[in-house]
């Protein structure tokens, strides 16, 4: 129970699904709920099949493709800067979007299954085993779709003019993690050199 707790914490840690509702919010705001519950469903789905992916063949992949995880963490973290500042900058880019685009890229990565959540994952399945790590990546699959699906009650107390504000304040929150990934993959490069 120690171990499973253990995994979990760290787990919930860097998973973050509190910290994602703004850019949820955002992306999802002109949806209807049912294709803002079919985004929920298919990014918890990417979750969970990216994290299994990544823990079990990732590093294989990785050897394979002569791919560092230095080079995961600066590709996540473009990923994360471009669409904040596409979002801050309000370009019309995303507002087409289909809502199987959205589930898998950004949502379920790199805002929930990000690289501290992968890496975090690959460490725990190490340190506290297969069973407690699966258990403890489900249990924050099913937490993260159960703060998206309460995302509802966000957008009606925070309003239009409220989530857009709140929203661009995040994108600058989402540039500096992009920004933070991309120097931890720098610095890990330069470690190796």
């Amino acid at each position: 129970m120690e171990k499973l707790l253990a995994s979990f914490m760290s787990l919930f840690i860097t998973m973050d699904a509190i910290g994602a509702i703004p850019f949820f919010l955002s992306l999802t705001e002109n949806f209807s709920r049912k294709i803002r519950k079919e985004v929920i469903l298919m990014s918890l789905v990417t979750v969970i099949l990216v994290t299994l992916f990544f823990i079990y063949l990732g590093n294989i992949i990785f050897s394979w493709l002569k791919v560092s995880f230095a080079d995961f963490l600066i590709a996540s973290g473009l990923v994360l800067l471009i669409f904040s500042i596409l979002e801050f900058l309000s370009v019309p880019r995303v507002r087409t979007h289909k809502a199987d685009e959205i589930a898998v890229v950004p949502l379920g990565v790199p805002l929930l299954a990000g690289p501290a959540f992968l890496t975090t994952s690959l460490i725990s399945r190490t340190l506290y085993g297969d069973i407690n790590t699966l258990v403890s990546i489900f249990i924050n699959v099913i937490i993260a779709g159960i703060v998206f699906f309460l995302s509802e009650k966000i957008i009606k107390f925070l309003g239009k003019p409220g989530l857009t504000g709140f929203s661009k304040i995040v994108s600058l929150f989402l540039a500096s993690l992009g920004v933070n990934f991309i120097i931890m993959g720098i610095t890990q490069i330069i470690k190796i050199l």
